[in-house]
Order: structure tokens, then sequence, then C-alpha cells
């Protein structure tokens, strides 16, 4: 049997059971901040419900746990983790992931990450992890239409299809947007020319734009799309959508895009879609804004069989 883990409201009860019931005279300052709400939430968001992290009796303790899951993070095997399933048969912390078990007969239901800044660090920061690791974790994730991940998967999307873009030779899947009427049977295997692609972090003017580079922006707000690489005469302007469940794209940024890259018309611009793996046959435009070459792209097929 397993011991499910505490649940935010139970560690608050807690807190307040303890401050109140020391009446002040047993703890330091250290003590007395692990015990108070803010704590205690910050605490929650990073080790989720595992009260020994939640509540470390001294600062060393603290210091140990940071330690620990740096360490873990370093260590994390993923192929292994995928292979068993299990986190003690693997060796993962309880740092990194956690059981989730059933309150009812204490059986282990299933597994999770302890919170979405996790699973970004495993994905960008793990000196194990292969572009496979990257597209199965990405899958996992994929799987959860309620995922706790949500707010991380935007960023962590967008960083694998640059990868995916740069660092090996892949068939991606292509279909052309032609409106309402989808038809699947249209998907072409495409390959991107990703021998020579380089990734720059900067978005020059179209003039000063060279082949063989994905231009990605250095800052977040960019208008229109997230990565762009130069095609013959063409700017193709790819836009990255983690979104859980939004089936439709509604295109955003064009006027100030075309500003920023030097260009007037329009139709220098492919624009192509990434929606996530499980929408991408699904995936609308609301509207076009005068874009006639539209693409929308799926995560390479093989790694979805």
């Amino acid at each position: 049997s397993y011991m499910p883990v505490y649940e935010l409201e139970e560690l608050l009860a807690i807190g307040q059971y303890m401050i109140k019931n020391s009446k002040g005279n047993n703890l330091n300052d250290f003590q007395k901040y692990i015990l108070s709400d803010e704590s205690i939430i910050k605490k929650y968001e990073e080790y989720d419900g595992i009260i020994r992290h939640v509540f470390p009796y001294v600062k060393k303790q603290e210091e140990e746990i940071i330690l620990l899951k740096n360490q873990a993070l370093k260590e994390f095997n993923y192929k292994s983790f995928k292979v068993t399933m299990n986190i003690e048969n693997s060796n993962i912390s309880d740092l990194l992931v956690k059981y989730v078990v059933n309150k009812s007969d204490f059986s282990n239901v299933t597994y999770q990450f302890v919170n979405s800044n996790t699973v970004m660090r495993i994905a960008l920061e793990n000196e194990t992890m292969e572009i496979d690791d990257y597209v199965d974790l990405l899958i996992f994730i994929d799987n959860k239409p309620q995922s706790r991940y949500a707010s991380s998967y935007y960023s962590w999307y967008q960083r694998l299809i640059s990868l995916l873009l740069t660092s090996i030779d892949v068939k991606w899947k292509m279909r052309l947007y032609t409106g309402d009427k989808i038809d699947l049977d249209s998907y072409k295997d495409i390959s991107i020319p990703k021998k020579d692609l380089k990734l720059v972090i900067d978005i020059p003017h179209f003039g000063n734009m060279e082949s063989g580079c994905l231009y990605y922006p250095s800052a977040d707000n960019f208008p229109f799309c997230d990565m762009i690489y130069k095609e013959g005469n063409k700017i193709v302007a790819i836009q990255v959508t983690g979104g859980l469940s939004k089936k439709n794209r509604n295109i955003t940024g064009l006027n100030d895009f075309m500003k920023k890259v030097n260009i007037t018309d329009v139709s220098c611009i492919k624009y192509v879609l990434i929606p996530r793996p499980n929408l991408a046959d699904t995936h609308k435009i609301t509207d076009t804004f005068g874009l006639e070459d539209l693409e929308i792209w799926k995560i390479p097929i093989k790694y979805l069989e």
C-alpha cells in the first residue's frame, strides 16, 4: 500500500495548528516562517505535499533538500523510468516524481511529476535527455488533458520544436490549410533543411536574413510567430501553440511583424502552425488576414506510432 501525500489545505492547517499551540515561545524566526502560509504555499508548489520537504526543521535541512533536488535532476534517467514505470525500481527521487494514491484503498493509481517547473528543468537541464526522450515526455503530458503542467507546456513545446528543426533529420507531416474542410488524406511527408539550420537568437530584417538560420526572438512578446527561417524569397513564420484543448488559432500581430522584419507584401510569408500533437488533425485558423500560403505541421509521425 502507498501513503497519499498531503493536500495544500491540510498543510496550511498543520502550520496554523503548530503556530497556535507553540504560543510563539519555542519557535525561532526560521521555524515561524516555515510554518507561515507564504512558506507552505511556496514549498507545496515546489515539492508538492510531501510533508518533510514542506516543513524542514532547520535551515541546513532546507539547504540540503535544494541540493538533493538539483542532484536528482542531473541524475534523472528517463529511459530507465520509461521502461520500469516504477519510482523505486528506477531510483527516482520523490523530489521529482510522486505516486498518485487512491485514498479509499491506498493503492497506487499512477505517477506524476511534482510540478511543472520540475518537468521543465528535466527537459532543459538534464544532461542524459535525448531528442526521443523529449518527445516521449511531451506525449506523456499531452495525454493528460487536465495537466498540471499547462503553465510550462508552451515554452517547453517551443523548445522541443526548435530542437527538432535544428538537431536531427526527421520527417514531418504537413497539410495545407484550406479552411473548414479538413482532408487528413492530404498529409504529406516533408523534410526541413535542418542540416544547415543553426539556431540564432535574433530577428533581423528580411533583407539581412541568411539561409540556413532558424531565427528565434530574444523577447517573449515578439508578434505573430515564434520562430522563422528564410526559404528562397519567402519567410517561413512558425507559430507554436500549446493550448490544452483549444482547436482554433487566431492570427494576431501580422502588421507589427511585417514592420519588424521590414516587409510590405504579405505574399512573401508562409505561415506554419504547429499545434499540440493530439490537436493537429482538427486545428483551424479562424482568420487568415490575407495570408494564402498556410500549412499545419504535425510533430514527426515516427514518434507518435
